[in-house]
């Protein structure tokens, strides 16, 4: 009887040791500039975030390249945290659109084509080896920009914005994943409510209103 209590005690160690808490949830992508959503989430909500993957200038083919490297090399750390996390969350685009020199492109060239299809190239490639991992529920944050240099440059950001979303939506529909769309934020963030920016996309992620 004795042996059976060791054996369930040492059954039950082994188990607390090999159990590892999942992160709430893990940003992937463009460093959230201007809205610092990670951070509202880890202050106002307590929730655990691991925000260590966020890149000031995330381009997707620089996410695609480090995530396609990583499973290559079989490295453990980029894999580890997709296996330990709850939720994922994914910002990606503003740095592509913004490198876009609209001041010399006509919106309707054939560049402007070029550059949707180049990002919808990475972007499946992207999310396809993240679902190879990771079941569980992918949001997609959509690009924002929040300065504009003159009303005609924002008139034309706003197109590439819609442009793009049209990507997003659908890598969101092929691959199972919740789009939240921040493309009006930037009329919050000129008034300069952050906060309630972060309340905004909150409800949106946990209610979809």
């Amino acid at each position: 009887m004795k042996k059976l209590i060791w054996i369930v005690i040492l059954f039950l160690c082994i188990i607390s040791c090999s159990y590892q808490a999942k992160d709430d949830i893990l940003f992937l992508g463009n460093d959230l500039k201007n809205l610092n959503f990670d951070a509202y989430l880890k202050e106002e909500k307590n929730l655990k975030v691991n925000d260590n993957y966020l890149m000031q200038d995330g381009y997707i083919s620089f996410l695609y390249s480090f995530i396609d490297q990583d499973a290559k090399k079989n490295n453990v750390s980029l894999k580890n945290a997709l296996k330990s996390s709850k939720n994922i969350f994914i910002h990606i685009g503003t740095s592509d659109i913004m490198r876009i020199n609209i001041n010399q492109t006509d919106l309707s060239d054939d560049y402007i084509a070029t550059q949707k299809e180049l990002f919808s190239y990475y972007f499946f490639l992207t999310i396809e080896e993240i679902r190879e991992i990771f079941k569980e529920k992918i949001f997609l944050l959509s690009p924002y920009i929040v300065t504009f240099k003159s009303n005609e440059e924002k008139i034309k950001l706003e197109i590439l914005l819609d442009t793009f979303y049209e990507v997003f939506q659908e890598i969101a529909s092929y691959f199972s994943c919740i789009l939240i769309d921040l493309r009006d934020v930037s009329l919050l963030i000129d008034k300069n409510e952050r906060l309630d920016i972060c309340d905004y996309i909150y409800q949106k992620v946990n209610y979809g209103i």
